[in-house]
């Protein structure tokens, strides 16, 4: 789908109030482009998705129109023309974690304790939120952690609803969504939970491997075997981490899932404890090189 092509629609359609810029990512059905609120001159991004039956995981976006929370990609529109859907949503300015930790070396990561722990704040009251809503993510990763300048975290990326948990097919479509290093182990080999309960426990695993890649500021953690490398808790000792951060990725990383922590449990952790519940302005963080 090019670009050009779609300000070329009249009415009162998504041209009237946006304009559309180069792609920044191609799908097999869908592209994303960046565009600009012509009445705010705001950034954002147009997700077109081809003709008017969506995907297993386009589908998804149809419930994230009507979600909204501090710490989503929150979609602003939804605009179904001839050729297809657009969903307008928020642009993040601020790139994702891993670009941003990436550009580090390990053991010199580019925040302090303390913005982790605020950053790891944000990503638990997104996805308790997210699974409040029965939404389930399925792939949290540091790609999928968006972040505003500001130091506001926004998820994206959300892939499975609990209604769908009762499908056999749908489970099986979200057993192979998932990235090695942040995929629970209860959902490789085509199976992934029935039980909304035990659904959400996938998401705290790929929350707290995304906390062990802030803390340690690489991703190489884990064994060939799946089991994390002993001496990935002596790199984050050196870093003179807080024994309760220890704690809190480890009962993130339980291997059975009933050992696992909720998101909701996550926020009420003595690690998160000092962090206010609410603020009224994200803390931006302080990038250091």
């Amino acid at each position: 789908m090019a670009a050009s092509s779609l300000s070329a629609h009249g009415g009162t359609g998504l041209a009237d109030r946006y304009l559309v810029g180069r792609v920044l990512h191609q799908g097999e059905s869908s592209v994303v482009l960046e565009g600009w609120d012509r009445e705010t001159d705001e950034k954002v991004e147009i997700k077109y998705v081809e003709g008017h039956s969506v995907s297993f995981k386009d589908s998804k976006e149809e419930l994230m129109v009507k979600l909204h929370h501090p710490n989503l990609l929150n979609y602003i529109a939804r605009y179904e023309e001839d050729d297809g859907i657009y969903y307008v949503r928020e642009h993040a300015d601020g790139g994702n974690l891993k670009e941003l930790f990436s550009a580090h070396q390990a053991y010199t990561p580019c925040v302090s304790e303390e913005e982790i722990k605020y950053l790891a704040y944000q990503i638990c009251l997104g996805l308790q939120y997210a699974h409040s809503q029965g939404v389930i993510h399925c792939d949290v990763k540091p790609e999928n952690i968006l972040l505003m300048k500001n130091g506001q975290v926004k998820i994206t990326g959300f892939c499975l609803l609990k209604d769908e948990l009762k499908d056999p097919d749908s489970r099986l479509k979200a057993s192979q969504i998932g990235t090695l290093g942040y995929k629970a182990l209860e959902t490789f080999h085509s199976r992934f939970p029935e039980e909304m309960e035990f659904a959400i426990k996938a998401d705290s695993y790929g929350a707290g491997a995304t906390i062990l890649f802030m803390l340690l500021g690489e991703e190489n953690f884990y064994k060939p075997s799946g089991s994390l490398y002993d001496a990935v808790w002596q790199r984050i000792l050196s870093r003179g981490i807080a024994s309760l951060g220890m704690d809190f990725v480890a009962e993130l990383l339980a291997r059975n899932p009933l050992d696992r922590l909720s998101v909701h449990q996550m926020i009420y952790h003595p690690w998160l404890f000092d962090l206010p519940v609410s603020r009224p302005e994200p803390k931006p963080f302080v990038t250091r090189g």
